[in-house]
């Protein structure tokens, strides 16, 4: 939601921005990819193939592996307690926006 993200949802390809279910998508739906090409595409419709490929679920598998992998990264760092703790407070709240 806007709430959430704290900017527009849903805008993204209008603003020529493409994002990884909309990524998802156009790799396993050949006609989608052909319908950006010439222009044709609609907001239903990309919402459709994201929903159709799962694009959503992908897009949230990856960022837990990169959400988890993060943390491995925090606890090997030479940090203060704090800062690691400070870090992880980054990294919990980039994770609830997903």
């Amino acid at each position: 939601t806007e709430e959430i993200a704290q900017k527009p949802v849903q805008s993204d390809y209008e603003q020529n921005v493409i994002t990884l279910p909309l990524i998802y998508a156009f790799k396993n739906l050949n006609d989608l990819k052909l319908k950006a090409k010439d222009h044709r595409l609609t907001r239903a419709e990309i919402n459709e193939a994201v929903q159709k490929t799962g694009g959503l679920r992908f897009t949230r598998l990856i960022a837990e592996k990169y959400y988890q992998k993060s943390l491995e990264l925090i606890s090997e760092l030479n940090v203060t307690e704090e800062k690691a703790t400070r870090l992880k407070m980054i990294l919990d709240k980039s994770n609830r926006l997903i």
